[in-house]
Parts: structure tokens; sequence; C-alpha cells
């Protein structure tokens, strides 16, 4: 049975290598390292390049809701009696309302941050 073994240069850099997002090490025989693709050498952990993923997408869609309710010239006031109706039950009415607001809030506080 031969085994392999990594050159010094790789253990080198697996012993100092960080991820980018959280600034943890990569353990030896459980953590893979993630990138974008690029050729920066960026390396994230399989958690942290799903997040900064997540983030990256929620943030588009976010930027797709501001444009078509400046464009439609729709409030969250408006949204927000959209999706009370719609709704089957006060349940359903309540988590409706719910995430129209945190929408819109995180819409206002994307603005603020651009401005």
């Amino acid at each position: 049975m031969t085994a392999k073994w990594m050159d010094l240069r790789e253990v080198k850099r697996w012993s100092t290598l960080r991820c980018e997002h959280c600034g943890h090490r990569f353990r030896w025989k459980r953590d893979y390292r993630f990138s974008f693709g690029n050729r920066d050498g960026k390396v994230y952990h399989e958690s942290c390049i799903g997040y900064l993923t997540w983030r990256t997408t929620a943030a588009e869609r976010l930027a797709i809701v501001g444009l078509v309710s400046e464009l439609s010239g729709l409030t969250s006031r408006d949204v927000m009696v959209a999706a009370e109706l719609r709704a089957n039950d006060e349940d359903q009415r309540i988590a409706d309302s719910n995430r129209v607001f945190r929408v819109f809030r995180d819409l206002d506080k994307a603005q603020e941050a651009r401005s």
C-alpha cells in the first residue's frame, strides 16, 4: 500500500490558509476549499460560500423589487394591502404582512446605504 504524502509547500499552505469570509483555518481532513473561480486566490468554507451566494442573490432580488416598485409607483402599504387581501386565513395574512414589511425595510436600508 502506498501513501500519498503532500509536499512541504502544500502542508504549509494548508496550515496558514484562512477563509476569506470568517477568517478561520481549514481543517486538514474535514474542510474543503471553495472559490468563485476567479484567480484572486480567495478561498472559503462551504458554509461561507453558500452564505455569500445567498446574500448576493437576495441583494439582486431586493434591487429588482425596488426598481419595480419605483417604476409602478407602488408603496409598501399598497403591497401590504394586496398581500393581506390574497391571504386565506389570519395566520397567512400576518405572515405575508410581516414579509412585506421586512422586504421594504431592507429596501429602505439599502437605498440609504447607496445615498
